[in-house]
């Protein structure tokens, strides 16, 4: 296992690692500053878009291009020009509670759930977003949402409430989109100060968590258990997704500055893009 730093700016808050296996090219999010990036690692070149707003997270378009969570939206972006069109407008510009993390499912369906400014009295919702452009409520009652994703059998659906520190799985009807009753799948102790943040789940079924304030990326097991952790040189991470031509590199996004603090940490590699080489390929994209 090799840990390198793939790109080597400063993100405010980079999230939604996406890996193109086209393209061979990895695309992520600066939800703050706010941005669109993309890097090609055979090439070493890096690309990078304004965006108009908060940009949360982004999906592969069947069509060309991405679908992406804004602040309060979801919208197409046009690629390579960047251009944002076909917004839908899911709440008041002045709403308490902006998207957040998002992914498709196995049917490209781009699942995204918001976090609720008010934690006292979470009612942040989780939305459906089908190829068509309809668009359902899946689940109220969130507070910090975050890493959506699905077991290789598409039998179970993850995600993490970073404000409850809980990681949730539901029963998925891939067929109909139906999310069963939700479940504690981990729930991370009260004195460990990390936060559980984005999600990935590898060919084998196994779990990837990124540890926020815990310098870390967890493995579990289908079961719950803690199967490995690898550190990692940032006090951050905040999202990890597979790819590479083999899909035996996990890249992990992580944060500099969060919303609301008036300045950056002190950590000299915040913000960066790392790349976590493993000898055999473990997961998918």
């Amino acid at each position: 296992m090799q840990i390198t730093s793939l790109y080597k700016g400063h993100d405010l808050l980079g999230e939604s690692p996406l890996w193109h296996p086209q393209e061979q090219q990895l695309y992520w999010v600066d939800a703050l500053k706010p941005a669109l990036h993309a890097f090609n690692p055979l090439k070493n070149q890096h690309r990078e878009w304004p965006m108009p707003d908060l940009i949360a997270s982004i999906a592969l378009n069947q069509n060309g291009g991405l679908i992406a969570a804004l602040r309060h939206s979801f919208a197409w972006i046009d690629l390579p020009s960047g251009d944002i069109h076909t917004q839908f407008l899911i709440r008041e510009q002045d709403a308490p509670f902006h998207l957040n993390d998002g992914k498709c499912d196995a049917l490209g369906r781009f699942f995204a759930g918001e976090v609720s400014h008010d934690k006292t009295h979470p009612t942040g919702q989780l939305y459906c977003v089908h190829p068509n452009g309809k668009i359902e409520i899946k689940m109220t009652g969130l507070a910090l949402f975050n890493g959506p994703c699905w077991s290789p059998c598409n039998r179970f659906f993850y995600f993490t409430d970073s404000f409850q520190k809980i990681i949730y799985r539901c029963d998925y009807d891939l067929k109909t989109a139906t999310l069963g009753k939700k479940q504690i799948f981990i729930q991370i102790p009260e004195t460990d100060p990390s936060t559980p943040d984005g999600c990935t789940v590898d060919a084998e079924g196994y779990l990837w968590s990124a540890k926020w304030n815990g310098h870390r990326i967890t493995r579990y097991t289908p079961d719950g258990q803690i199967d490995q952790e690898i550190p990692l040189p940032i006090q951050r991470p905040t999202s990890c997704m597979f790819g590479g031509k083999n899909l035996d590199t996990l890249f992990v996004t992580s944060c500099s500055q969060d919303l609301n603090e008036t300045r950056p940490l002190k950590d000299p590699k915040a913000g960066q893009i790392f790349a976590i080489q493993f000898k055999q390929s473990q997961g998918i994209f």
